[in-house]
């Protein structure tokens, strides 16, 4: 839309279609989570909307016990894997547990850390190129994590990971509501 310059008014641009998708994407995602009651529908949902915006093979949420490391739930959204028998620290969501900040490992071939998880996931043939883990927090506490894995050749910018934290304040908005509905029924 512009506007002409003599009437005092200076032009005004509409952003393009494509850099709204982000935000779309966005409140799909909040309208649709706040509908989903159990764990594993909650991620196949996630997932689903989720992979219109972004490329992965390996989509989960991990909720911990409140004031534990113990998991409370772990549910896949897509690229469903048997954990190992693997403490939470060997795990990429212990780096995530007890910080802020997202762990992002651009190009995993190349990154040394967690050796256990990394042989597990070549003994199963999983071979991600990119890793992304975003903390799932509500005011001061920390309830989980978010992950996702991409396809071989798709590596994850630093937009993507600002995106996918975004997703996760509406995630963990989402199971903190349902947690407390179910303490409630209770």
């Amino acid at each position: 839309m512009s506007v002409s310059p003599k009437n005092g008014i200076s032009d005004f641009h509409l952003a393009p279609a494509s850099s709204l998708r982000p935000y779309e994407a966005f409140v799909r995602i909040s309208e649709a989570l706040t509908t989903c009651r159990r764990c594993e529908e909650f991620a196949r949902s996630l997932a689903d909307l989720l992979g219109e915006f972004l490329s992965f093979d390996h989509l989960d949420v991990m909720v911990l016990k409140e004031n534990s490391t113990e998991t409370e739930w772990q549910a896949w959204g897509k690229g469903l894997l048997v954990l190992p028998d693997l403490s939470l620290e060997d795990l990429l969501a212990w780096h995530v547990s007890s910080t802020p900040e997202a762990l992002h490992i651009a190009d995993w071939n190349s990154d040394t850390r967690f050796p256990r998880i990394r042989q597990f996931l070549t003994e199963k043939g999983v071979n991600p190129s990119s890793v992304v883990r975003v903390p799932l927090r509500v005011a001061n506490r920390h309830l989980g994590t978010l992950g996702l894995a991409s396809a071989p050749g798709v590596t994850y910018r630093i937009e993507d990971v600002q995106f996918l934290r975004l997703v996760a304040r509406v995630v963990a908005s989402a199971i903190d509501a349902s947690a407390n509905l179910r303490r409630a029924q209770a």
